[in-house]
């Protein structure tokens, strides 16, 4: 379920008019008309409900596209009708992708029908437990089990049990523990409770879309409202003993869709992006995340290679200010070149529109949704660190040598 590599490059005056339609409570569709295009992107986005457990819905996510049809799975069918399929699920919600030519979209709506109204109990129990085997391989391929244990262990210091503070994989005995009954129970209430965005962008202006997306989801969904609860945090700062010294940073920072987030992602790629990211050039491991729940989300920076006395040192003295390591690496490095092309400049793609038509939901942002900028000045940049990345609102877990 990988999308293909090729993208289409798009008229050099399209129309950027985004259109929102509430179809009915709980169902959302937004669409965006893209001419001259081939293929049409679709994003069905569910939003999870906060009391579910750790990881249960991103074992939810590998089994909706558990539909059969005579022996044939639906990532099958979609291609024999020349379509691709991906899912991707975070703290917040399942994000369901689909894109498929013009000329099958009536195929695909009557397969994705039949998918919406297929119950997870029907899924035979070899699928049900080669999904789960699918899941602890992806789990084994992160990071070890310890070094996921303390970032697990920070984020609920930070968080505590609220959204931010959860795993999106959950643990391996959560993983190993859950039956198909808790899983099935988590999966329909999804399905028939949880308020649905969708998206859907491409050359669609000779489609009824509100119908086929009306067509495509059950009458008898009653779509049960979702209580926003407000992010709170506690700072901590936490001391393991360990052979190998480590530090792992949190910062609490703004929503998806905040002006800022772009710049804090640039900054994190460029302090982190393996053999070309600043912490790098400077001697030391580094990766950094970000996670994103319903009200904000947090940036966790993991980071190896000297004492940490040294890292937090090296860390505060070079990340704030116009002399900093962002000033030097600003144009050199490459990874500035990769952010660029794939992030900045995604908006030409199908695909790319898609994600910033989803990131572009607030009523006051759809208008100018696609004005972006080609560049970021240091003096951007600086800001957006000093707002959401002082030192004095991280939370810190040191594993130092005895």
């Amino acid at each position: 379920m990988i999308f293909s590599l090729i993208f289409y490059v798009f008229a050099q005056d399209p129309s950027w008019e985004v259109r929102k339609d509430p179809l009915r409570e709980g169902l959302s569709l937004y669409t965006h008309i893209v001419p001259n295009t081939k293929m049409i992107s679709v994003m069905f986005r569910y939003r999870l409900f906060d009391d579910f457990p750790d990881g249960s819905a991103h074992f939810v996510e590998h089994l909706m596209f558990a539909y059969r049809d005579q022996e044939q799975t639906y990532d099958q069918i979609l291609e024999n009708i020349g379509g691709e399929s991906q899912g991707r699920t975070d703290l917040a919600t399942i994000k369901l992708n689909v894109r498929i030519p013009i000329e099958s979209w009536n195929a695909w709506v009557q397969l994705e029908r039949n998918r919406q109204e297929f119950v997870c109990n029907n899924i035979e129990d070899d699928i049900f437990e080669s999904q789960r085997m699918v899941i602890v391989q992806e789990y084994m391929q992160g990071m070890t089990s310890l070094k996921r244990a303390y970032a697990q262990e920070l984020r609920e210091a930070v968080f505590g049990n609220r959204e931010l503070g959860r795993s999106v994989i959950g643990s391996i005995d959560d993983i190993s523990d859950w039956s198909k009954e808790q899983i099935c129970a988590y999966m329909n209430r999804i399905i028939v409770r949880a308020s649905v965005d969708v998206f859907v962008v491409g050359d669609i202006g000779g489609i009824d879309v509100g119908h086929d997306i009306q067509t495509i989801f059950s009458t008898h969904r009653r779509a049960e409202v979702v209580p926003v609860e407000e992010q709170k945090f506690t700072l901590s700062q936490i001391e393991h003993t360990g052979t190998q010294e480590t530090l792992y940073i949190l910062w609490p920072i703004p929503d998806q869709i905040h002006d800022d987030t772009i710049l804090l992602r640039y900054w994190m790629l460029m302090m982190t992006h393996t053999r070309f990211g600043v912490l790098h050039k400077n001697g030391i491991q580094a990766r950094g995340w970000m996670e994103y729940g319903s009200q904000g989300g947090y940036l966790l920076l993991h980071v190896q290679g000297k004492k940490v006395s040294d890292l937090e040192r090296d860390i505060r003295d070079h990340m704030y200010g116009l002399g900093g390591w962002m000033t030097v690496w600003r144009y050199a490095s490459l990874v500035s070149k990769v952010y660029h092309r794939s992030v900045i400049h995604s908006w030409k793609t199908l695909d790319g529109r898609l994600l910033w038509l989803e990131q572009c939901l607030q009523e006051d942002a759809l208008a100018t949704c696609f004005e972006i900028r080609d560049d970021f000045s240091n003096r951007d940049l600086d800001r957006v660190k000093k707002q959401w990345l002082r030192w004095d609102q991280a939370s810190t877990l040191r594993v130092v040598s005895p």
